[in-house]
This record gives structure tokens, sequence and C-alpha cells, in this order.
């Protein structure tokens, strides 16, 4: 609590470099033209300017892709960026998940790690089950398509959450998203209350 509060301070002194985690909400923001894209176009140009630092998080790739599909490789998501953009800005990493995550792109966890992840997820859904496994089981489908629309399901919340532990885990300051459950769920609340949630609006207006 006090690294965050403390270097907020700092860079209001002029002593510090802010930093900004993008999630992907960030780039499909920017992919689609939606209005909060000039707000994160206008911190990227902050970045490549030396006034703060960006980054993405890795996790982003293993989002589901328009169309309904997932990223074979990683390289994909990094051609994506570069068309849009946003090559030079870096992606921090979340956890290594079987089938989810990509080799490289990828931290091997420790239970320390595992038990602030199960903390994030379980503010962040409660009504939905820390292992994909338990949470299809108890949805209980009765067909491989509403197994296939349960196991999406979870891997999306799978994604809120490693976003939120990388962003904390690689000790960045402002975490950037218009998802309004990162700031309903977390802020102010026990356990997270050191967190600075912002929508791309509100960390622009940072300047």
């Amino acid at each position: 609590m006090h690294l965050v509060s403390s270097k907020w301070r700092d860079f209001q002194a002029g002593f510090q470099v802010l930093t900004f985690t993008f999630d992907t909400n960030c780039i499909v923001d920017v992919d689609l033209g939606r209005e909060a894209a000039p707000a994160i176009l206008e911190l990227v140009s902050a970045f490549r300017e030396g006034r703060c630092d960006v980054a993405f998080v890795a996790v982003s790739a293993s989002e589901k892709q328009e169309g309904d599909y997932y990223l074979p490789t990683f390289d994909i998501f990094s051609t994506r960026l570069n068309e849009l953009g946003l090559g030079d800005v870096s992606s921090i990493l979340g956890m290594s998940y079987n089938d989810m995550s990509y080799i490289g792109h990828a931290i091997i966890v420790d239970e320390n790690m595992l038990s602030r992840e199960r903390q994030f997820h379980e503010a962040l859904f409660p009504n939905t089950d820390f292992k994909a496994s338990e949470y299809v089981a108890r949805m209980r489908p009765t067909s491989d398509e509403q197994e296939m629309k349960y196991k999406k399901r979870w891997r999306n919340a799978w994604c809120d959450r490693q976003m939120i532990w990388a962003h904390e885990y690689h000790g960045r300051d402002v975490f950037v998203t218009s998802d309004k459950n990162f700031r309903r769920k977390l802020a102010g609340k026990d356990g997270f209350a050191h967190l600075k949630i912002c929508t791309p609006f509100e960390a622009v207006a940072m300047w």
C-alpha cells in the first residue's frame, strides 16, 4: 500500500515516472476507435516522450477474439499490436496455465502467487468457482456446446483476475480499464485498497 501512495507523491513532485497497466479493453478501444481511444493513445505518446511508462498484460493474448476463437501463438498478438501502432509498448507477464498462457510469456508460479490470485478471483467473481473443472461441473452442461460455453465464460474471468494480479505483482501504479467490475469489487476494499484503478479518461487526466 505504501509503495503506490509514495510513488504517487513522488510523481506529483516530479521525481518518479508513473506506471500504467492497460487491460484488454484498452486494446479493443484503440482497435475499434472507441471513445476512450484518444486518451489511451495520449498515454502512449507520453510514454514515448519518457513522461510515464505504459504496458499491456501478456494475458491479453489469451482472450477470446472477435469471431469466437483463441490465438494459437503469441506472435499473432504481437503482430496485432504492431498493426495498431502499439508494438513498442511492452507486456508484463501473468501466470503460466496449461492451454491458456504462452510459453515464454508467462511466469511459473508458487503457492503464494496462487493464494493471491484466488483472493482476486473471489473478490471479482464470487459466484464463479476458482477452477474451471469445478465451475463447469457445477453448471451441469447437457451438451458439448453448453460445456464449451461455460469453459469460455470461466476463461474470461481467469483473464480478468490475471490482469489485476499481474499489475499488482509487477508493482505498477495505475490499472487502466473501462470494466467497472474492477473498481466496484476492489477499490477501497480490504486487501485491495492500495490499488489505483482508473478509466482511460481518468488516467490521462493525471497529467
